[in-house]
C-alpha cells in the first residue's frame, strides 16, 4: 500500500511540473514585449503600406500578417517640420475596419520601400533643424526588417516654400508651441514658418525672443490629426485588454 501511494505521489508530482510548465511558457507568449512581437512581425508575409492625408500631413501604415493576425506599425509624418509626430504599434489591427474607412477617404497604397523612405527622410529633415522622434519609432519602424529604402527613387519635398512650418496640432499646449518655437529660433529671422493656431502671441512671451515668418491661418489650409489620434488610441486601449496568448510565429 506504501508503494503504491509512493507511485501516486510521484505521477501528481510530475503532472504538477508539467502543468507548471506550460503556465511557464503561457506566461512567456502573454508578456512578450512589442518589440520581440514585431521582430517576428517583420519576417511574416506583407498586407501592405498605404499612406493617407496630404499637405504634409501623412498616416503612413506598415501591415503584416503573423499566425497569431494582423499586426502594424503606424507613424504619423509632418514632413512640414516635425518630421515623425507621433507612432504606434496595433497588435490586433482591424484590417476590415481599416478598409472600410478608405473607402471614404484618400489613401495611397505604395511599397515598403517607399514608406520606410518616406519615415526615413522625415526623420532625417527633422533631424537637421533639431527635432528628434520618440524613442518608440526606432522599435516600431522595425517591423519594416530587410526592406531596403535605396530601392525607393521617390524624391520627398519638406518644408514650405524651402522653409519649415510648423503648423501647432489640435493637443498642441500653449508649452509644446513655444518649445518648438524655441528650436526653431537658431535658424535665423525668416529662414522659418509658424502658423498661428492659439489666441495668444509669441512676440509677448518674455521666454521667447520670436522672429520667425507667421503666417496667418487662412494661408494653409488646417490639419486636423485627431482622427489618426483617436483610432491609433481606441485600437491601444482595446489591445490592452487582450489576454489570448500572442503566437508571434510569422504566417509562413
Amino acid at each position: 500500500m506504501a508503494r503504491n501511494e509512493h507511485k501516486r505521489q510521484q505521477k501528481l508530482a510530475k503532472k504538477q511540473r508539467r502543468t507548471n510548465d506550460l503556465k511557464k511558457q503561457r506566461n512567456i507568449k502573454l508578456n512578450v514585449s512589442s518589440r520581440e512581437i514585431i521582430l517576428a512581425a517583420a519576417r511574416a508575409p506583407w498586407v501592405g503600406c498605404y499612406v493617407s492625408g496630404g499637405d504634409g500631413m501623412h498616416s503612413v501604415y506598415a501591415i503584416r500578417q503573423t499566425r497569431n493576425g494582423t499586426v502594424a506599425s503606424i507613424f504619423l509624418v509632418d514632413s512640414l517640420c516635425l518630421g515623425v509626430k507621433d507612432s504606434f504599434f496595433i497588435r490586433n489591427f482591424d484590417l476590415d475596419a481599416f478598409r472600410d474607412r478608405n473607402r471614404d477617404r484618400e489613401s495611397e497604397k505604395v511599397t515598403p520601400e517607399h514608406a520606410l523612405k518616406l519615415i526615413q527622410d522625415a526623420i532625417a529633415y527633422a533631424r537637421g533643424i533639431g527635432f528628434e522622434p520618440s524613442a518608440e519609432t526606432d522599435i516600431y519602424k522595425q517591423i519594416f526588417g530587410t526592406t531596403d529604402a535605396a530601392e525607393c527613387t521617390t524624391e520627398f519635398v519638406f518644408g514650405r516654400d524651402g522653409k519649415p512650418l510648423y503648423m501647432p496640432g489640435p493637443h498642441d499646449s500653449m508649452e509644446k508651441q513655444l518649445r518648438i518655437l524655441r528650436t526653431l529660433h537658431p535658424l535665423g529671422e525668416g529662414n522659418y514658418h509658424f502658423s498661428q493656431r492659439l489666441d495668444w502671441s509669441p512676440e509677448s512671451d518674455e521666454r521667447l525672443d520670436y522672429d520667425g515668418d507667421e503666417l496667418d491661418e487662412d494661408d494653409y489650409e488646417d490639419e486636423n490629426s485627431s482622427e489618426f489620434m483617436y483610432e491609433a488610441e481606441s485600437a491601444n486601449r482595446e489591445q490592452s485588454n487582450t489576454i489570448d496568448a500572442v503566437d508571434v510565429r510569422p504566417s509562413n
